[in-house]
């Protein structure tokens, strides 16, 4: 009776090479597909970005960092400057949306430096933001939505890149359905996987054919 089972060395080679890459791509299947899975804050690196800011010194720059669940936001800055009677605030946003939340107010010192430390009073929604901005506003006023003078800001980096409304979001009381990540699972890990499985069997391939070379080679200088 026939054996499905490999029977010789290279092929019992091949496929065990072709198990490991298998095991390989279902591993990554099964890392989490988001930065929000395992806790670990979501970072945003600001910059004065040629297609949303249109006040303050280009060469400011600054890094947010939110841990969604906990609702904390910690936010430094440095090239922009002091405020009179005015104060910055960051927003996220969704692009192409009415859609956008106030994380706090803050003011840069006299060296330029801005620091932002705040505890939300509840988590911060789990949905599509796509934008973080840092704009002015007059101080003391009520802010609802994000003003037109738009400093430093930053795409998230698992979003992809939308150009900006005319208008930024403006809140309100919109219903908008709660999304259950930020980001998606990237493919390029499935397919790098793949690739690797790949050259291991080629690898493997020319080497047990070299061998079976010599062998033979060996067995006629025998003969």
């Amino acid at each position: 009776m026939r054996t499905l089972l490999p029977t010789t060395t290279h092929q019992r080679v091949v496929l065990a090479a072709t198990v490991v890459t298998i095991l390989g791509m279902i591993a990554l299947l099964c890392v989490p597909a988001t930065v929000l899975a395992n806790g670990s804050p979501h970072r945003v690196v600001l910059s004065y970005m040629a297609d949303v800011s249109n006040w303050g010194p280009q060469g400011a720059v600054g890094v947010a960092e939110l841990a969604m669940t906990e609702g904390e936001v910690r936010l430094t800055a440095v090239g922009l400057p002091r405020l009179n009677g005015e104060v910055y605030v960051a927003w996220l946003v969704i692009n192409r949306s009415n859609r956008s939340l106030a994380l706090g107010q803050f003011n840069a010192d006299e060296k330029g430096e801005a620091r932002l430390q705040q505890t939300l009073p509840q988590a911060i929604p789990n949905e599509k933001w796509d934008l973080l901005v840092i704009t002015v506003e007059k101080a003391g006023s009520d802010i609802r939505a994000p003003g037109s003078r738009r400093a430093i800001a930053g795409y998230f980096a698992d979003r992809t890149q939308m150009a900006l409304p005319q208008q930024l979001p403006r809140t309100g009381n919109e219903s908008t359905p709660p999304e259950s990540s930020l980001s998606v699972q990237p493919v390029w890990p499935l397919a790098a996987s793949a690739v690797f499985g790949g050259l291991i069997v080629v690898a493997l391939q020319r080497v047990l054919k070299s061998r079976r070379g010599k062998n033979t080679s060996q067995r006629k200088e025998v003969d």
